[in-house]
């Protein structure tokens, strides 16, 4: 090797071991450096300081090897441009590498380039561009490299997107000079992905510090910092958090929603085209074709597991899928690591989405269809009414609806159904305009009303309704209907549930209207259908408290608020407020 080397530096030409000179390449100009890939970018202004982070990076001087992981858009490059720069760290070298560096020579060459900024003089890699040339011949040259870098001084070099490093023999030749680097030298690995050459002896030695990409998620406080002192928004707190809420952390993510203007999933539709086509060039087409149909025949989806996905795929691996997509750092979230159950990021999910709406619409139907019975067996038939109505899929999306509480959010499924579809069902169609009078939308309740009247004439449904509809109107004499009984119930295939809250809510409408009696046997015959239900009898108590005052009856009142402060304080307290409940079915009398 020594003398191969005296040969090159006298005749300044390519070469292989054991082969004469090649007298052809003494006339070959070397390759010319790309000088922006050895120059450390400059942290954008009024950057933020991640100072948690930096406490961590000052321990860099007792490592070989600091390792930054982290998905496109991180924040994995101002983090240490930002860090040299604020503690002026000396004797650095950066090297941002791309696909072209995949190679033996194309990496070496540059990383010979940015070891000679280091020693302030010429260093360069004895060979010349040539698929010839052999691995051993770059391990000599690397061992020169070593000496000369080994000295009393710290050194500092930056490989910035290092998962672009992939060739095997490239590999080994770097970690021949991982294991035999001086200790003076250390490294900055930034990559989107798991590190490609193995660092587990510098980890056992404790000479590796490692950054992974829940690390280089923002906080909620350095958020909102970024989007009030890097990006200038002048927008109120609650406008700030909610588009720090929708970005996860994902610093990119903030930028690409300041810049669009959006702080919601309207970001991709209204970002004018260039957050789609961010995600697309970093994220999308570096996958493999199978990897790219896993994430959008998923896309759609809340939530997904290895059953979900086996219906949908079928003779998929799912462990290897979710290990190289996690590997990637692609956005995909573990919701829980025992039952393997995993979401997307909330921009990349509705990028996805984007993606799935460009498929043919059966194609887009089938998988929707098969989804969702898959929710539906799990019994999350919110999930699997949402995928139905997606589908378009009514049958479908009622049948899950109906097995939901009633509550917002099947309000705001029944809503996506079509009014007559909706009139059809005692159960929807009284589920629907509990929740358009919650809302305030009695536009939507008289159409629901109305509808529901016609389609149930003659029947005791169809007496509450009007009576219903009159009150609220008030287009009308308001005519007391009477009490339903549990027979009434089963003739019309009504749930209970839904019996139960169309009692209580025509028995809330009678205490608007005085009438004490009526609105006492309704809520007498409520409290019988449906007794055994918690979040019911929250409902029951509430009411009966209002009917308490409105008669007169205070201490039975205080005793009906106590009954409810109990419920609060439970676990259904959480649900209820996630589902921003009201007192009172309709929510009309406390209003």
């Amino acid at each position: 090797a020594k003398t191969e080397r005296a040969v090159y530096n006298q005749n300044n030409t390519s070469f292989r071991s054991g082969s004469p000179m090649n007298t052809d390449a003494q006339k070959e100009e070397k390759p010319f450096l790309l000088s922006t890939k050895l120059k450390m970018p400059r942290p954008r202004r009024d950057y933020i300081i991640r100072r948690t982070l930096f406490q961590k990076l000052k321990l860099c001087n007792e490592m070989s090897a600091v390792f930054i992981k982290g998905a496109a858009g991180m924040g994995k490059t101002t983090l240490l441009s930002s860090f040299v720069v604020e503690t002026g760290l000396k004797n650095t070298a950066w090297l941002s590498l791309d696909e072209s560096n995949n190679n033996l020579f194309s990496f070496w060459h540059y990383f010979f380039a940015a070891a000679s900024s280091l020693l302030n003089e010429n260093i360069d890699l004895g060979l010349q561009p040539s698929p010839m040339f052999e691995l051993h011949e770059v391990k000599s040259n690397l061992v020169f490299l070593i000496n000369r870098l080994c000295s009393s001084t710290d050194y500092y070099s930056v490989l910035d997107d290092f998962h672009c490093i992939t060739n095997p023999a490239l590999v080994d030749s770097f970690e021949f000079f991982l294991r035999a680097m001086p200790e003076n030298l250390h490294l900055f690995l930034l990559s989107r992905e798991e590190p490609p050459v193995y660092l587990g002896a510098l980890a056992v030695s404790g000479k590796l510090l490692y950054f992974s990409g829940e690390d280089m998620k923002l906080s909620q406080s350095e958020s909102m910092e970024f989007l009030r002192k890097t990006m200038k928004l002048k927008s109120d707190d609650a406008e700030l958090e909610k588009m720090s809420n929708f970005a996860e952390g994902w610093v990119g993510g903030l930028q690409l929603a300041a810049a669009s203007g959006e702080l919601s999933s309207d970001l991709l539709k209204q970002g004018g085209g260039f957050v789609a086509e961010y995600l697309t060039r970093e994220i999308f087409e570096k996958l493999s074709l199978k990897e790219q149909t896993f994430l959008v025949r998923t896309g759609p989806l809340s939530w997904f597991d290895q059953k979900i996905c086996s219906v949908l795929f079928g003779s998929l691996d799912f462990d290897s899928m979710m290990e190289d997509l996690l590997d990637k750092n692609l956005f995909v979230i573990c919701i829980d690591e025992e039952k393997g159950i995993y979401r997307y990021h909330n921009i990349l999910g509705e990028y996805l989405r984007q993606q799935f709406s460009a498929l043919p619409e059966q194609e887009q139907k089938g998988i929707l269809g098969k989804a969702a019975d898959c929710f539906a067996e799990e019994r999350d038939f919110g999930e699997a009414a949402r995928l139905f109505l997606q589908a378009k899929d009514y049958d479908g999306a009622t049948q899950n609806i109906l097995e939901m509480s009633i509550n917002t959010e099947s309000g705001e499924y029944i809503s996506q159904i079509p009014i007559d579809i909706v009139a059809k069902s005692i159960d929807l169609a009284a589920r629907g305009m509990f929740y358009y009078v919650d809302i305030g939308n009695m536009e939507k309740f008289d159409q629901v009303c109305k509808s529901a009247i016609e389609s149930w004439k003659g029947t005791p449904f169809c007496k509450i309704l009007q009576y219903a509809y009159n009150l609220l109107s008030k287009r009308g004499p308001s005519v007391l209907p009477r009490a339903f009984s549990l027979s009434d119930f089963k003739e019309y295939g009504m749930r209970k549930e839904t019996a139960a809250f169309i009692q209580l809510g025509i028995s809330n409408l009678m205490i608007m209207d005085r009438q004490y009696k009526a609105a006492k046997e309704f809520a007498e015959n409520a409290e019988k259908t449906c007794s055994d239900s918690l979040e019911f009898r929250y409902y029951i108590y509430a009411l009966k408290a209002q009917l308490n005052e409105e008669t007169g009856h205070l201490n039975d009142a205080l005793d009906n608020y106590k009954r409810i402060q109990g419920i609060q304080e439970s676990e259904v307290s959480l649900f209820m407020q996630e589902y921003d409940y009201h007192i009172g079915i309709t929510g009309v009398y406390l209003k």
